[in-house]
């Protein structure tokens, strides 16, 4: 009976056990050992448990970003077909016609046209600079004033609420060179005159004086004779160019050497005389 047993009770082997292995005896273990074998057991039960729960929620994982990288392709496709369909749209930016604009010494001035919308802005400005102005569609004029001279800038049209703060079109612009300020005072102007009747039939005379702000005006040139005759002769082109009264075709019935020149000019809406002195003809 006990050898029976014994031949019911042998290990089944495997291929990695020795042929001697079979003959092994079998050894009971006391109810200790048998207690760590099925603590082996759940352990091991266990580990497979999580194995298997680990393996779950990677597929679960990566299922859910396939599934959020498809709805994201989707979404971008969905933006990207909309924006082709609109991109035409968003081109049609108003036409600007910069009708005109001028820089002075310390200001620019514009005339712009913007074809449609609202709530423009008309902006000057450089790296160091940067004015606006708010815009309508229709015709804008204004000007930018206390500018630097001899500055370049930008004048643009920027876009209402559709465009932002982008620009939609703009021009280069500068201010001009501040020149100095030089005006000859009246009691200075230096008078020239020569009568050259026997070479020309002419009276030549020049006034000689620097004004670049223009403030003088109107010159004029009298020659008044004893007997009352006089020739009144406006200055041609510039005022401090050589001037040539004709006076060939006049006869001083007096006497010729107390011929009166008088010369005239406007200075802030006043008559003033430059020069009065008898010459001869």
């Amino acid at each position: 009976m006990k050898d029976e047993f014994n031949e019911l009770t042998k290990p089944t082997p495997n291929n990695n056990q020795q042929a001697n292995e079979f003959n092994t005896p079998i050894e009971y273990t006391d109810s200790k050992e048998f207690h760590h074998s099925e603590e082996f057991n759940e352990n091991a039960t266990t580990s497979i448990v999580k194995k298997k729960s680990n393996l779950l929620r990677d597929t679960i994982n990566n299922l859910i970003k396939a599934m959020t990288y498809t709805a994201a392709t989707g979404t971008v496709a969905v933006i990207a077909t909309l924006f082709i369909l609109n991109i035409d749209i968003f081109n049609q930016r108003p036409e600007v016609d910069f009708h005109y604009v001028d820089g002075g010494e310390d200001y620019i001035s514009y005339y712009i046209n913007i074809e449609e919308g609202e709530e423009y802005k008309i902006r000057l400005y450089n790296d160091i600079e940067s004015y606006e102005v708010e815009a309508d569609s229709g015709f804008n004029s204004g000007e930018f004033l206390e500018l630097k001279s001899d500055t370049a800038y930008k004048l643009a049209v920027c876009g209402d609420e559709l465009y932002g703060n982008d620009v939609i079109s703009e021009v280069e612009v500068r201010t001009k060179t501040k020149h100095e300020v030089i005006i000859t005072p009246i009691d200075e102007f230096k008078v020239e005159y020569e009568c050259k009747c026997k070479v020309d039939g002419c009276f030549h005379l020049r006034v000689d004086f620097i004004d670049t702000e223009g403030v003088y005006s109107d010159f004029k040139a009298y020659l008044v004779g004893d007997d009352e005759s006089i020739i009144e002769y406006s200055f041609l082109g510039e005022y401090n160019t050589l001037q040539k009264i004709d006076i060939s075709e006049i006869e001083f019935m007096g006497d010729k050497n107390n011929i009166k020149l008088v010369i005239t000019c406007m200075y802030n809406g006043e008559l003033y005389t430059i020069l009065e002195r008898i010459v001869s003809i």
